[in-house]
């Protein structure tokens, strides 16, 4: 399975974080999971996700203009707030609802957003999300030592702690999900 296949892993999970941040949790996983005869597999695997995902473009656009994307990529994904499909805007507004109130909502990032969410829960939201995905890669960790079989459960895992625990839940997140079902079809 491509899960044993560090390198090629690494490579296309960071290829898959240079279009969208959130594949790069991954990449923890498959660092924390190498056998020690598969480091330098993973080292170029990384090498060329690396180039890939983020040389090439740098090559492409010239440094100035990659460094200034990235400013405004960092600046449009940190003023977002929290989108209404989220798990924090859910339980907000169902919160609301028991006490007969309406959440205040707003269209902006081309989609609607909780106006009344927070800078607070915006770091309690990240401060529970890092924790969680920790806790994941901890548990990796702890039973690597046993040789991880079947990383499924690990990326699944961290992907859904990811859906539920981002203050962002765009409905095509959940096809990230996909890869991981066909993977745990064939095996079963």
């Amino acid at each position: 399975s491509i899960a044993k296949k560090y390198g090629v892993s690494i490579a296309l999970a960071l290829m898959a974080g240079g279009l969208k941040a959130v594949p790069l949790i991954l990449v923890p996983i498959f660092l924390l999971a190498i056998p020690r005869n598969r480091l330098r597999s993973a080292g170029v695997g990384a090498g060329i996700g690396m180039l890939l995902a983020f040389g090439l473009p740098a090559l492409i656009m010239g440094p100035r203009n990659t460094i200034n994307e990235t400013k405004t990529f960092i600046a449009y994904q940190s003023s977002r707030g929290f989108q209404v499909e989220s798990t924090w805007s859910g339980a907000d507004m169902i919160a609301k609802n028991i006490f007969n109130q309406k959440a205040l909502l707003g269209y902006h990032h081309f989609a609607t957003h909780n106006l009344e969410l927070g800078s607070r829960t915006s770091k309690v939201s990240l401060v529970l999300l890092i924790v969680g995905l920790i806790a994941i890669y901890i548990n990796i960790l702890r039973v690597a030592e046993y040789k991880v079989k079947n990383l499924v459960p690990y990326l699944a895992s961290t992907m859904l702690w990811t859906l539920v625990a981002a203050p962002v839940l765009s409905p095509q997140f959940l096809l990230w999900l996909l890869p991981l079902l066909f993977v745990w079809i064939s095996k079963h």
